[in-house]
């Protein structure tokens, strides 16, 4: 499906330098095991071939931090500027410099985890950041959780 998109709107997608995905810590007091975002960004890789280019290990996130699901958008943003913050890093800035990315994330709720990423992104000199969800959470008008 992934693929499907790329190529159906590539016009919209041909001046990213590269696709990267949301970073998810894995290791010891991880909430999963696994990273889906990345093994389906790496299925995608596999099948897109040359045509586009995957970017992956650009950011990673070190560190364990807690579940954003259910917490007010306050409570949201608070945590992704603080936890989420400080697990966020970019191992080779020069891979990275000067070239504008694409973070492809499952499901995006508000944008907190997103505008870390992206943050990260730009400070280690990154050109432009921007973001490709495959799902969204309703939008609400009340501060805390969307409901479904």
């Amino acid at each position: 499906i992934l693929v499907g998109y790329l190529d159906g709107h590539r016009p919209w997608f041909d001046d990213f330098d590269a696709l990267v995905p949301m970073p998810a810590y894995t290791g010891p007091g991880a909430r999963r095991p696994a990273d889906p975002t990345a093994e389906l960004v790496a299925a995608a890789a596999r099948l897109a071939g040359p045509r586009w280019d995957f970017g992956f290990g650009l950011v990673v996130k070190d560190a364990p931090t807690p579940a954003l699901a259910g917490r007010s958008r306050a409570d949201r943003r608070a945590f992704a500027e603080d936890r989420l913050r400080r697990a966020l890093r970019v191992p080779d800035p020069k891979a990275v410099a000067g070239r504008r990315l694409l973070v492809v994330d499952d499901v995006f709720t508000e944008g907190s985890t997103l505008r870390e990423v992206a943050r990260v992104l730009v400070q280690a000199g990154a050109d432009e950041v921007a973001g490709l969800v495959l799902a969204r959470q309703p939008w609400t008008t009340s501060p805390g959780p969307a409901r479904t």
